[in-house]
């Protein structure tokens, strides 16, 4: 009966070895739970920030079309900015030569204005003299005796 005590003895050491191994399995179990659920969290979180990720590369993409129209928009504005720029030069240029023109013929006018006075008080004066001179050929054709009494009447009233 030695043998058997001592088998029960040794068994119920292994019993509690496999006890103590049981309950470590049962913790490595729960720990493993824990990790695996941690881990479905981790790799839940995981895909939101890729979803979140691909919607940035997709909004960065979106945006960087953006300012690349943008740029070509902006070239686009300083070429024709510089277009305009030129064309203002060039109408300005213009109205500068013409405003000078405009004083040579401001000059020419007012010159010309006077050279017309000058003409219009000759012909006023061309044209008193003609009738002075008509006035004296009336008379000269009238017979002597009235050609005296036009010139005493011409006198009395000078």
């Amino acid at each position: 009966m030695t043998t058997n005590v001592s088998l029960v003895i040794l068994s119920a050491e292994q019993l509690a070895e496999l006890t103590t191994t049981m309950q470590q399995l049962r913790e490595h179990a729960a720990s493993y739970d824990r990790l695996r659920t941690a881990h479905g969290q981790m790799m839940a979180r995981a895909n939101a920030l890729e979803a979140t990720l691909d919607r940035s590369e997709e909004l960065v993409r979106s945006h960087w079309q953006q300012v690349k129209g943008l740029r070509i928009e902006t070239e686009q504005l300083k070429q024709t900015l510089a277009a305009k720029e030129e064309e203002n030069v060039r109408i300005g240029r213009k109205v500068f030569a013409l405003e000078a023109m405009k004083e040579g013929v401001d000059l020419e006018l007012e010159a010309a204005n006077k050279h017309i006075a000058q003409l219009e008080a000759q012909l006023a004066a061309g044209d008193a003299e003609k009738q002075e001179l008509r006035a004296a050929l009336v008379v000269a054709k009238l017979p002597a005796g009235s050609r005296d009494n036009v010139i005493q009447m011409v006198r009395e009233a000078a």
